[in-house]
C-alpha cells in the first residue's frame, strides 16, 4: 500500500499497483459540505475525475462505495461497484429522522416496546416488538444482513 498526497494537507492511501498507475498524477482533496467526506479528485479535459472511480474503471450508471466509509482509503479490497440503492444502505449510522439514534427501531408508546422493522423491496416487513432497545436493534441487523448481506452498512448510532 501506499500513499498519494493530496492538497489540503490530506493524502489518500491506495494498492500498490494503482500507485504505479496513478502515484505520478496531480490529486486534489476535495471535502463533500453534506457528509464532511474527502475525496480524492483531479481535473481532466474539463470535467472532474475521482480516484476511487477511475481506480474501479466504473461505468456512469453505478457508484463506488468504500466499504469502510474512509472515502481516502483508496485500495481496491475497500472498493466495490454498486448501484446506488446498495451505496445507500452502506451508509453510517441511522437515517436522519431517526429518533432513537438506531436505524430500523422505533418506540412504540402505545404498548411500551421497541419495534424493529426493515423495508425490503419497497415493503416494510414488521420484525416484532420488544422490551429492550438493543434486542430490537439486533433483530434489525440479523435482518438487514439477511436481505442486504455485506451491503447492510453500519447500523449503530
Amino acid at each position: 500500500m501506499k500513499l498519494i498526497p493530496l492538497t489540503q494537507g490530506k493524502a489518500t492511501l491506495v494498492s500498490s499497483t494503482d500507485f504505479k498507475r496513478f502515484g505520478s498524477l496531480r490529486w486534489c482533496a476535495e471535502l463533500k459540505k453534506d457528509s464532511g467526506d474527502f475525496y480524492a479528485k483531479r481535473g481532466v479535459n474539463g470535467s472532474t475525475e475521482y480516484l476511487h472511480r477511475a481506480i474501479m474503471d466504473a461505468p456512469n450508471d453505478m457508484k463506488v462505495d468504500h466499504r469502510n466509509h474512509n472515502t481516502l482509503d483508496n485500495r481496491r479490497h475497500n472498493l466495490r461497484v454498486c448501484s446506488n440503492s446498495e451505496n445507500i444502505r452502506n451508509r453510517r449510522g441511522p437515517n436522519s429522522n431517526s429518533t432513537t439514534g438506531v436505524r430500523g427501531v422505533t418506540f412504540d408508546k402505545s404498548r411500551g416496546k421497541w419495534a424493529a422493522r426493515i423495508v425490503v423491496g419497497g415493503k416494510k416487513l414488521h420484525l416484532g416488538r420488544f422490551d429492550k432497545k438493543s434486542s430490537a436493534a439486533t433483530a434489525y441487523a440479523e435482518a438487514n444482513l439477511k436481505h442486504y448481506g455485506s451491503f447492510g452498512g453500519c447500523l449503530g448510532g
